[in-house]
């Protein structure tokens, strides 16, 4: 229980200092913590947060495969806040996609 709450944790901390690939491990650590209980509200915010961080690292479709599923597990559990939160990541990743290259250095 304790890696659910402090991998997401130490993930954006690590993203905070620059440090991706620490960041990556740590979110997946959690995903993979979180995918051993019976709370699927814990696995969906623990794959959001590994959504958010593959979109920090510039990782788009990666991103948008781990928002979906995170969606999905939200309106599973009819946990309105939480759809929301991954559509809106899912959103912001679409209009980064539509943009030109140019526009997103």
């Amino acid at each position: 229980m304790n890696q659910l709450i402090t991998n997401p944790t130490r993930a954006r901390l690590a993203l905070a200092d620059g440090n991706g690939r620490e960041a990556e491990r740590w979110a997946r650590s959690a995903v993979e913590h979180a995918s051993r209980t019976d709370w699927p509200v814990f696995q969906a915010n623990a794959s959001l947060e590994l959504a958010c961080i593959l979109a920090a690292l510039d990782r788009p479709q990666e991103a948008v495969t781990e928002a979906r599923g995170t969606l999905e597990l939200y309106r599973a559990k009819g946990d309105r806040p939480g759809a929301a939160e991954a559509q809106a990541l899912l959103d912001q990743l679409s209009d980064r996609a539509d943009r030109p290259s140019a526009a997103r250095s």
